[in-house]
């Protein structure tokens, strides 16, 4: 996948229309103002389909930010041992 793109462009269309649909019904809410049913309805599909791209979709962005944070953590070195107190350089 390319670098530079936000995670949830790194989605399928069903999927970023899942999860567009799951945040604007309420979904991700606290407390959860809305259930995979009521997704699966406004999406015109079953509820287990509605799930698998849902989980499909938080799996790929939540992954995507996990590698995006590894990245940055990998963008620096050490000159010397962090407990002879040297510092991080970046590359």
């Amino acid at each position: 996948m390319p670098r530079g793109r936000a995670p949830l462009e790194r989605l399928t269309a069903r999927q970023q229309e899942t999860f567009q649909t799951a945040r604007e019904l309420g979904y991700f809410a606290i407390p959860r103002e809305a259930s995979i049913e009521d997704v699966a309805d406004e999406l015109g599909c079953a509820p287990g389909t509605a799930s698998e791209h849902l989980r499909k979709a938080q799996q790929r962005v939540v992954g995507q930010l996990e590698f995006e944070r590894l990245r940055q953590s990998s963008r620096s070195v050490w000159i010397d041992s962090p407990s002879n107190g040297a510092s991080a350089v970046a590359r």
